[in-house]
């Protein structure tokens, strides 16, 4: 997810296909990744986000469907998509640690998948209008040309298929926080309403069918806290440990009760949902 996607980045940008910047080199996610050799198995029954993740995914992707994650290095749902809801998983990266994240991720969770070392924008190893569904958490909002890093996801999407987007909400209370806490991460961002991620993607020619909206209650934990606790890892982890048992807390409510409460101001995300156009 994002709050995984987004910690440790760093100023930095590097030029993609048209002169398209990301804003996030493929070292400084190999710098964050490096850190962690495989996440945690994903339990969506324990944390309200992940519920809510699951049941888009669950809504949307059946089993045999073939399901491309962009950006997928840190991937604690491609073991997910593969070993509950039977998909058939392809996952891309262009860091070296975030691809052997991903690998071994999905070796702990004894799941199958295709993971590719590469640019999305220039690879040959991932196959063109295959997948039912390309999936990206944290990923479009690094590139300043959103309409053209859409375009060229949806070219790995099969005639009818779909494209399921979340983007950090920059715009609320994680924006606000960034300002005080990390100004310089906010560069490395390309903020989006829920109306601007539609509009990004019907430019590139897909449909909305599930038009983007707020996403998750809260989670603060998306956050990158790293510059208040300097080189104190310990620390640090002690604090990240205390928020998330906290946000847990303030979420099993609505996680007991299946209820969604998400707002402008609270969501940490913005996720929408799209159909290419033509015959499955």
């Amino acid at each position: 997810m994002a709050s995984e996607h987004d910690r440790g980045c760093a100023t930095c940008t590097e030029v993609s296909a048209g002169g398209n910047q990301n804003l996030v080199s493929s070292s400084q996610w190999d710098g964050n990744w490096e850190k962690l050799r495989a996440p945690r198995p994903l339990r969506p029954w324990r944390s309200y986000l992940s519920w809510r993740f699951a049941q888009v995914f669950r809504a949307h992707i059946e089993s045999g469907d073939r399901v491309l994650e962009v950006g997928c290095g840190g991937s604690k749902w491609l073991p997910y998509l593969a070993n509950q809801l039977g998909a058939e998983v392809w996952g891309i990266d262009f860091s070296v640690q975030g691809t052997s994240s991903a690998r071994a991720a999905l070796n702990a969770a004894g799941a199958d998948g295709n993971i590719v070392l590469g640019d999305l924008f220039t690879t040959t190893e991932v196959p063109l209008g295959y997948f039912d569904v390309v999936w990206s958490g944290g990923f479009i909002e690094h590139f300043t040309d959103s309409v053209g890093t859409i375009r060229r996801m949806a070219e790995f999407v099969k005639p009818g298929g779909l494209m399921i987007t979340e983007v950090p909400n920059m715009k609320g209370t994680i924006g606000h926080m960034y300002r005080i806490i990390d100004p310089e991460f906010l560069v490395q961002h390309v903020p989006l309403s829920p109306e601007e991620l539609d509009e990004i993607h019907r430019g590139a020619g897909l449909k909305p069918i599930a038009p983007a909206s707020y996403f998750g209650s809260l989670s603060l934990a998306v956050v990158n806290y790293s510059k208040l606790f300097g080189g104190h890892r310990r620390a640090l982890a002690v604090f990240m440990r205390v928020l998330d048992a906290a946000q847990t807390m303030v979420t099993l409510p609505l996680w007991a009760s299946r209820t969604s409460i998400e707002t402008a101001a609270m969501s940490p995300y913005v996720l929408g949902v799209y159909r290419r156009p033509g015959q499955t």
